[in-house]
């Protein structure tokens, strides 16, 4: 058993991870989750021992043979699995590894590490780059393998059908839930639900404490009041007593108050409770849609050179529909996006159709401009609801000020999507925008998709994403296109 105790990574003077106890059993499957920048690619460094600035004890018992984010070589002599290669999907065989794209070079790494199936392995984001054929392949090996699998990802399937156990990353602490994805939902559900009655206990004892020091603030002040009238005329000696009496209780009722404040100021601090409640758009009428039908495809056909990718489709998007289009990378999805984001041939497009199209790959030049001045700029809704949908897409309060150009590549994109969302449009376009969100910024993302108003026309390998999302699904394979949903 390998074991990590009181642990704690600092970098730069600010802590990056606290781990009070964590065990790591033959057999294990766990997956390490968290947002961008939390920390889980140290955490797995630490593990394979390539990171050694910490505090605690790791009592190392497993070696493990570790495929690394966006590594550029192989970097080990295990023999490529070429069975592996051959089922998880075609990958041309160049000279050099720098000539492969990035989901070639994701499966001649994977093939590499999964040589052995009593190997203990870790993965840093083993999903990346693959298409949806490519996932469930990959899901169904590790599914089998017999060694230890300590695994970082954001598709939802691969820790459903995989995992365990999930480290979660949060507020730098680590925390350990049994089971897969599923499980950790109801689990987290019913440690929200505890919170919310332990923070409601805690509101109305505050309440209850702030009345009752109230009413002896009142109290104290008639007495003071009275004292103050008094205070001038002559006390003959039958009223001694009585004037003595209502000093004693100014003292009693001042001793009291004290005591209530005491009590106020002990009370715990409620806890903050993320929001994941449905966001409601307001309705801006400029935007509807003229036709219940406001694109039709009849007998497309779509050529790159001499090859053609779709061959005679025909297809219909009715307005407020959420239609996924999949399939396997090179069967035309994005050339698909592009030409009826172009108005192509044999595609009809209502005249009022408004577009707001998120492209894969799409990054900010440098600009002097917060992200809160980005986001109004052209949307018609307030400045609530705009830090509203910011706040699904991820960013804090202290976000809003912050200039774009500082932002990372997976913030960026947030942000392009996050202002996609509220500009004037009636027809939303998103081409793969769940590559480099985390889990929790996706199901933002979810919500946002199911209550916009509007159409949105999108593509996604993440079957999870797409299952929740999508009232339409089209699978693109063979240039043909079929409806699956």
């Amino acid at each position: 058993m390998t074991i990590l105790k009181s642990i704690c990574v600092e970098i730069s003077g600010r802590q990056v991870l606290s781990i009070d106890r964590l065990e790591i059993s033959d057999g294990d499957k766990i997956a390490v989750l968290g947002g961008n920048g939390s920390g889980k690619t140290t955490l797995l460094n630490l593990i394979f021992g390539d990171f050694e600035a910490f505090s605690g004890i790791l009592e190392k018992k497993h070696d493990f043979l570790y495929l690394k984010q966006n590594k550029t070589d192989i970097g080990m002599d295990n023999e490529t699995n070429y069975e592996f290669l051959s089922k998880i999907g075609d990958v041309p065989f160049h000279n050099e590894i720098t000539a492969c794209s990035g989901g070639e070079k994701i499966k001649l790494y994977l093939s590499n590490v999964l040589e052995n199936e009593y190997t203990n392995l870790i993965l840093d984001e083993p999903t990346t780059n693959l298409d949806l054929k490519s996932t469930r392949f990959l899901i169904q090996t590790l599914k089998n393998h017999q060694g230890i699998i300590i695994f970082s990802t954001h598709n939802r399937e691969l820790v459903e059908n995989i995992a365990t156990k999930i480290w979660i990353i949060e507020n730098h602490n680590v925390k350990e839930y049994k089971g897969g994805w599923e499980s950790y939902i109801y689990q987290k559900e019913l440690e929200e639900s505890t919170l919310q009655n332990r923070n409601t206990q805690i509101q109305e004892q505050k309440e209850q404490l702030e009345a009752a020091i109230e009413n002896k603030r009142e109290s104290l002040k008639k007495i003071s009041d009275i004292t103050v009238r008094k205070k001038n005329k002559r006390i003959n000696p039958g009223r001694l007593a009585q004037s003595k009496s209502k000093g004693s209780s100014q003292k009693g009722i001042a001793r009291q108050i004290k005591s209530l404040e005491k009590k106020l100021g002990a009370l715990p601090t409620q806890e903050d409770i993320t929001d994941r409640k449905n966001i409601e758009f307001p309705l801006v009428e400029s935007l509807a849609l003229n036709s219940k039908i406001p694109i039709i495809a009849n007998g497309l056909t779509i050529c790159m050179g001499d090859r053609i990718l779709l061959d005679n489709i025909s297809f219909q998007i009715a307005a407020g529909e959420k239609v996924a289009f999949v399939g396997n990378n090179g069967t035309g999805k994005t050339t698909l996006l592009n030409y009826i984001y172009n108005r192509g041939e044999s595609i009809s497009v209502s005249s009022n159709v408004e577009f707001s199209y998120v492209k894969q790959g799409i990054y900010f030049v440098q600009r002097s401009i917060s992200l809160i001045s980005y986001a109004m700029l052209n949307t018609k809704y307030s400045y609530d609801f705009v830090v509203k949908v910011l706040k699904q897409m991820g960013f804090d309060e202290c976000d809003l000020e912050k200039e774009i150009r500082i932002f990372s590549m997976g913030e960026q994109l947030r942000a392009v999507i996050a202002t996609s969302i509220l500009t004037p449009s009636n027809i939303l376009i998103l081409d793969e925008p769940t590559n480099y969100l985390d889990i929790n910024v996706m199901m933002g993302l979810e919500r946002l998709i199911k209550n916009y108003p509007g159409t949105v026309v999108f593509t996604s390998h993440d079957y999870t994403f797409v299952e929740k999302t999508a009232t339409v699904i089209y699978e693109l394979s063979g240039c043909k296109l079929r409806r699956i949903k």
